[in-house]
């Protein structure tokens, strides 16, 4: 007979603003000193894009046990929780009771369910708000000073990445696999395709780890094609070796 809201948060949308500029904790889940082999760093010829995925697993784990898991699942999926979503607001319940002194009860213990689930609703989103403005800051302060640079020089800094951690966080995931926006389209396409294609194992390094960072590329590679990559004449011949193989399966 409860009429409280729904508690999975799972919608996405945008969300409140915060600081980035003032926060200088070392995340890496230790006390010891950063360096620039545990944080978001420029990619260069020197540099392999092998970094970015080791270094953003473990950020975004201590995001995770620090902010909890509403603020981890939208950095994760690189889309904002939207609390306007009908599935997330609290529904109140209505009583389909016939006898008038039961259904007045019903009604009664409802609205003090609905008012209870409201609060806790706006005290979570609140809550949210917060969280998200002070993740600003930490994934600035795990960004290189030559990261920082980089990305302060963008047109869309002040506009866009810098008071959304969503958009910073496709910021340094750019600049740090070799994506440069001011390039030429086909050349960041380029890029892209030669990062995916140069990722090797490293020696003694998790087979976990390697396809996470082949994963990452792939993803980053799809998203400047716009969908789908479909190399026909590769998949023909992949089709013909395995005829029962889902073409979906050898797409990127």
């Amino acid at each position: 007979m409860s009429g409280r809201g729904r508690g999975s948060y799972r919608g996405r949308g945008r969300y409140g603003r915060g600081n980035n500029r003032t926060h200088k904790t070392n995340f890496n889940g230790t006390n010891k000193k950063t360096t620039t082999s545990n944080l978001y760093d420029l990619n260069s010829a020197s540099k392999s894009t092998n970094n970015f995925e080791e270094v953003n697993r473990n950020v975004l784990t201590n995001i995770r046990k620090v902010y909890g898991t509403l603020v981890h699942q939208a950095l994760v999926d690189r889309k904002h929780i939207d609390f306007n979503d009908s599935k997330m607001k609290p529904q109140r319940q209505t009583s389909t009771a016939t006898d008038p002194d039961t259904k007045a009860s019903e009604e009664a213990e409802y609205d003090t369910d609905f008012k209870a689930a409201i609060a806790q609703y706006a005290k979570d989103k609140a809550a949210y708000n917060e969280k998200m403005g002070k993740v600003i800051a930490v994934l600035w302060a795990q960004c290189t000073r030559e990261l920082q640079v980089k990305i302060e020089e963008r047109a869309d800094y002040t506009t866009h990445i810098k008071d959304d951690a969503i958009a910073l966080m496709n910021a340094i995931e750019e600049h740090a696999m070799g994506h440069d926006k001011s390039k030429l389209k086909l050349e960041i396409i380029g890029d892209a395709i030669r990062n995916l294609f140069m990722i090797r194992q490293k020696e003694e390094e998790e087979l976990i780890s390697y396809y996470e960072r082949f994963k990452s590329a792939t993803k980053l590679l799809k998203r400047h094609f716009g969908g789908q990559i479909n190399i026909t004449s590769l998949i023909d011949d992949m089709k013909k070796n395995n005829p029962t193989m889902d073409e979906k399966d050898i797409q990127t």
